[in-house]
């Protein structure tokens, strides 16, 4: 059985490993599995919008009644996918908690699960539930548009594009809502579970502080909380004339805070950071004012590049370059047009409405990929109804393998100087180093059908060939044999990214050794520098240039 979080700290001052220092100022993002939340919302959009085009054809076959003999069962696997996003989270917490020990202490301190199982369990019911209830509720919205063009005298196709409007709303509102709301109530289940059984029963509210945080949160954010005591927050008080010590009082919460746990209210991204009041006074004072944890974060010291040895190559970085062409494109149908010609690929026309630096950038990253490996052609780049980005890797035309770049990287900029504060992704992030990334899966993938092995996530020949290629990578960067030494090629891989390290799949980590080297090329990762270069050596035409 795992030792009580304290109990850990004490021994390690025991050891006189553990040194008073000041706060470390924890980023909440890393407490966040924004990731899951992503394909949450994808698996949501999948399931409603497979759904929706069912009651489409039931709608022109059978009108209303058609419409209602359509079930609103989830189809078989959706349940076993949800589970899967649901062990991820707990992963993602594990993960987030030993982190917190390692800024907070110097050591990592990985968590008891306590009772994950049941948590898992019933969430993956609940949110199945939830499913099967949304798509009912879509269910009545088509046959209230069926039943109202009917009697209305439209005819049927005005009445299909009446349906396809509504579905997609629904699907793009729905999508969103569920999946940033129960993925925080999940994230806070785990993050109370791993707690409460390290013996922790205080934590320190943490909102995301940006444009969407609701004033009832806000002003929760840096208070001291204690799990299951909803109504209270705690302050310090000064210390006792005799003894010196202080102790928590607890306050009632303002009027208007929200009366809850973090993540546990809809659309709540707000996270619980674990607080041990034991340890208050191992830390010295903030030498500056203001709450515990900054707006700017403090990461934790990376190593050196020089603290592990390189081998050198006779890449030349430079020969990486972009495609000037297309910085005389104006205009994303100029963008789109050089694109598709010079790689004999479709590109849906829809992406003229895109911002045309981003598409510019994006293109130019899944240009200069091709370039390297020319037969990892795309067969087709469309955007989804509902805005997203979606490659398609061809195969000739045999079970083609759709994979996303998420619209946020070409619209969202406050989540992409986000990500880069965070660095959740490597240096320079955005839609061109996006969309390398995903050129990196689609690589990847390419090598395992190459390779005659089976597509898919999860114990696919994709994630075994990423796992060599990535410990390959690691020995030779490292100058020894690190294939076998987990923590060692954690920390290499954390060194390239947030999300290389806090994915249980090698995959993402080689998709993120491709974004970084197209982005950053001589300045890229040495980690990541040695996979592309693994990569390109063994499957590449050349070393990658779009010029």
């Amino acid at each position: 059985m795992t030792m009580a979080y304290s109990d850990f700290v004490e021994t390690l001052k025991d050891l006189r490993i553990k040194k008073k220092g000041m706060r470390p100022k924890m980023n909440p993002n890393r407490f966040y599995p924004a990731q899951a939340e992503l394909q949450t919302q994808e698996l949501l959009r999948d399931e409603l919008s497979n759904y929706s085009y069912r009651l489409q054809t039931a709608a022109q076959n059978g009108g209303v009644k058609g419409v209602y003999d359509v079930p609103g069962a989830v189809p078989e696997g959706f349940e076993e996918k949800v589970s899967k996003v649901a062990n991820e989270v707990s992963l993602f917490q594990v993960r987030a908690f030993s982190n917190f020990s390692e800024l907070s202490v110097g050591e990592r301190y990985f968590p008891n699960q306590g009772d994950k199982e049941t948590i898992i369990t019933t969430w993956t019911e609940n949110f199945v539930n939830l499913c099967k209830s949304t798509n009912e509720e879509m269910r009545k919205k088509v046959a209230g548009v069926v039943s109202d063009g009917v009697l209305g005298g439209r005819n049927i196709r005005d009445i299909t594009k009446d349906i396809q409007n509504t579905c997609g709303d629904f699907t793009r509102n729905k999508a969103e809502l569920i999946a940033t709301t129960e993925v925080g109530k999940l994230n806070t289940a785990i993050a109370r579970n791993q707690s409460e059984s390290a013996g922790i029963q205080f934590y320190e509210w943490a909102a995301a502080m940006d444009g969407r945080t609701r004033e009832s949160h806000a002003v929760m954010d840096g208070k001291i909380c204690k799990w299951g005591d909803d109504t209270h927050y705690y302050v310090w008080s000064q210390p006792d004339p005799k003894t010196g010590k202080k102790k928590l009082i607890r306050k009632d919460r303002p009027e208007n805070a929200y009366k809850g746990a973090p993540g546990t209210d809809f659309r709540c991204r707000c996270i619980a950071l674990p607080y041990v009041p034991e340890f208050e006074d191992d830390y010295k004072e903030e030498r500056e004012k203001g709450p515990v944890r900054g707006v700017v974060q403090q990461a934790p010291e990376e190593e050196p590049e020089s603290a592990v040895p390189e081998k050198k190559t006779s890449e030349k970085y430079s020969e990486l370059v972009f495609d000037k062409k297309f910085d005389s494109l104006k205009t994303s149908r100029e963008i789109i047009n050089y694109m598709a010609k010079k790689h004999g690929i479709k590109v849906s026309s829809s992406f003229g409405t895109c911002n045309v630096e981003k598409l510019r950038g994006a293109f130019q990253g899944v240009d200069v990929v091709l370039g390297a490996f020319p037969e990892a052609k795309i067969g087709e780049v469309v955007k989804k109804s509902d805005g997203r980005f979606i490659m398609a890797a061809c195969w000739k035309g045999e079970n083609p393998f759709f994979i996303e770049m998420n619209n946020m990287y070409l619209r969202d900029d406050d989540k992409v100087r986000e990500f880069r504060q965070d660095e959740f992704h490597p240096k320079k992030f955005g839609s061109r180093q996006s969309a390398a990334h995903e050129m990196g899966h689609i690589v990847n993938f390419w090598i395992a059908r190459k390779e005659k092995g089976k597509m898919g996530y999860g114990g696919s020949n994709a994630e075994s060939i990423a796992k060599e290629i990535t410990k390959k990578a690691a020995n030779t960067v490292a100058g020894k044999d690190v294939s076998s030494d987990f923590g060692e090629l954690l920390k290499m891989r954390k060194a390239i990214s947030g999300y290389a390290d806090m994915s249980y799949d090698y995959m993402e980590t080689v998709a993120e050794a491709f974004g970084d080297v197209v982005e950053n090329r001589e300045k890229a990762n040495p980690l990541s520098k040695e996979i592309y270069r693994l990569v390109r050596e063994r499957y590449g035409a050349n070393f990658g240039s779009g010029g």
